[in-house]
């Protein structure tokens, strides 16, 4: 059917963007936050089995038995003031025959002090194990590096000894490796989001209600043509069309299809927005009241709203219009009246329902 074709085509239209704005993004946040090293993680390689050439940007693990001195810490400062608190500490470590750096995060500095106290005093019992990125020195981490060891003045053979290389403690790219498997996680999500929505509307997923909605009205295929010819005959207003047979609610890429007289009260619903004692905005919806008791809130323009009032009192004229406490309270207590006032206005039509 040709309505049916240019309901797909414009759920297309209104997905599309979002979709591309939720696989783009998603696969942007993956690579940005290196989640797809994430793999290394669950079996990383030892830290003296990977060749020196090749540790750069390597996930490992490695059993530290000895710290030699650390030669860099960060504290945090409030108002620029120094609380006393290490966030993280960096010290120098054996790798093979090679020696590098090791940052650890706020957590493991408490640790890392006592194991540090203990090999100064000759206890070599301790092992700390550690998992994460070899990163390159660069800035004030390499600066700080250096001078500790009078790296500038040792003889070239001696330097090659001391990678410019540190071990990242629990890190992938700078961030923390449980945030990265959340990321993953939820860059997963967001893809597979993305793409199913894509998927359901090019397939015409989005029109499937639409579809069982008129088969449910009667002979599938006298319906989707009456439907045809009530889609192509009627102009929108403020997202709706509407006649003495059909009543539709065009919102975004999903359409719902309704009798007109399973609509028993619209008016309009305004809201305003606060931020403490302040107003920060207000909005406004079309309030539709069902005849089974249900309540559809569709947002719009207050302009919008009442266009689409308006239209309802000419295409509609068994639905109450406007809002008042005694409305209210007939519509709670006693909606057969309001079936009453749909079979007045069109004899019959419930029963066609």
């Amino acid at each position: 059917m040709e309505t049916m074709q240019e309901l797909k085509n414009k759920s297309l239209r209104k997905v599309l963007p979002v979709s591309v704005l939720l696989i783009v993004g998603s696969l942007a946040f993956f690579f940005f936050y290196g989640c797809y090293k994430l793999p290394q993680t669950i079996a990383p390689k030892n830290l003296t089995e990977v060749p020196v050439d090749e540790l750069e940007g390597a996930v490992v693990q490695a059993d530290i038995d000895y710290l030699y001195d650390y030669y860099m810490y960060s504290e945090q400062t409030r108002n620029n003031v120094p609380t006393g608190t290490i966030t993280s500490i960096e010290y120098l470590i054996d790798c093979g025959d090679y020696y590098m750096g090791l940052r650890v995060p706020q957590n493991l500095v408490k640790d890392t002090k006592a194991m540090l106290k203990r090999c100064q005093q000759g206890d070599l019992s301790s092992v700390f194990k550690v998992r994460g990125m070899v990163m390159p020195m660069d800035g004030t981490r390499l600066r700080y590096y250096k001078e500790a060891l009078n790296y500038d003045d040792m003889p070239a053979a001696q330097q090659e000894k001391f990678l410019l290389l540190y071990i990242d403690t629990d890190q992938i790219g700078g961030h923390n490796i449980t945030m990265v498997w959340v990321v993953a996680a939820a860059c997963l999500a967001l893809l597979v989001w993305g793409i199913v929505r894509l998927v359901k509307a090019s397939g015409g997923g989005y029109q499937k209600a639409l579809r069982r909605r008129l088969a449910a009205m009667g002979d599938p295929t006298q319906m989707e043509e009456r439907f045809d010819q009530f889609y192509q005959s009627r102009e929108p207003v403020s997202g709706l069309r509407m006649d003495d047979e059909f009543f539709l609610i065009e919102n975004g890429a999903k359409q719902e299809l309704m009798r007109p007289w399973e609509v028993a009260w619209a008016y309009q619903c305004t809201t305003n927005h606060y931020r403490g004692v302040i107003k920060t905005g207000t909005s406004y919806a079309l309030r539709l009241r069902l005849m089974n008791g249900k309540q559809r809130d569709i947002s719009m323009g207050q302009a919008e709203v009442q266009a689409a009032l308006q239209a309802m009192g000419q295409a509609m004229p068994g639905v109450v219009l406007g809002y008042s406490k005694e409305v209210e309270a007939s519509y709670r207590q006693n909606r057969e009246a309001f079936r009453q006032r749909w079979e007045a206005a069109r004899p019959g039509c419930t029963a066609r329902s």
